[in-house]
């Protein structure tokens, strides 16, 4: 069983159970609002991991719910579904902070994953966010300064493969990402568009 919680935002009934008993049968403990202005009253009473919520509804938004849902607990995952052809405004949830966006009618094997990938986003933000109140992360370059058995302030800066290295003795290699490495060889003249990455 799950231990993530998600509220299920929709004016549509049908959406809202078939949703529903989509992700509960995969573990996930799930409430429901019809409405964006009930949704708010369950997570001023819940914790809430993600909220799936329907882009457009009556009175209030599915970007106002967002807004309103990061103002009490700005971790909260927001994923947005809508209509086809409203591509735009999806972009724009995500520009205001949604994790992720779904077209209506949603394929279900897509749902899970996509689930899955907000949880793991959580999980990762939740180690940064560990890791910066306990050390000195670089807000521009990320390198790290590490404090421990020092004066604060004292130790020398290095980046995340140098210190993972001194402070877990695993030796890091050295790669590219696919958009790295596009970008890397766009800079050196060396792209091929044919070439796969």
């Amino acid at each position: 069983m799950s231990h993530y919680h998600i509220l299920l935002v929709d004016d549509e009934e049908s959406i809202l159970k078939v949703l529903s008993l989509d992700l509960k049968e995969q573990g996930y403990a799930v409430d429901s609002a019809n409405s964006g202005k009930e949704a708010i009253k369950k997570l001023e009473q819940s914790h809430y991991d993600l909220i799936i919520t329907d882009l457009n509804m009556e009175e209030m938004n599915g970007i106002q719910v967002m807004q309103e849902a990061k103002k009490m607990k700005p971790e909260t995952m927001v994923m947005m579904l809508t209509a086809y052809g409203s591509l735009d405004t999806a972009v724009k949830a995500l520009q205001l902070g949604a994790s992720d966006y779904m077209f209506k009618p949603y394929d279900r094997s897509e749902l899970f994953l996509r689930v899955k990938n907000c949880f793991e986003k959580l999980e990762l933000q939740k180690k940064v966010n560990l890791y910066e109140k306990i050390l000195n992360v670089c807000t521009i370059c990320r390198k790290i300064q590490d404090d421990t058995d020092m004066e604060p302030g004292e130790a020398k800066w290095m980046y995340p493969d140098i210190f993972i290295q001194t402070r877990t003795n695993v030796e890091t290699s050295k790669t590219f990402c696919p958009e790295c490495l596009k970008e890397w060889k766009r800079q050196v003249g060396t792209e091929d568009e044919n070439e796969p990455v």
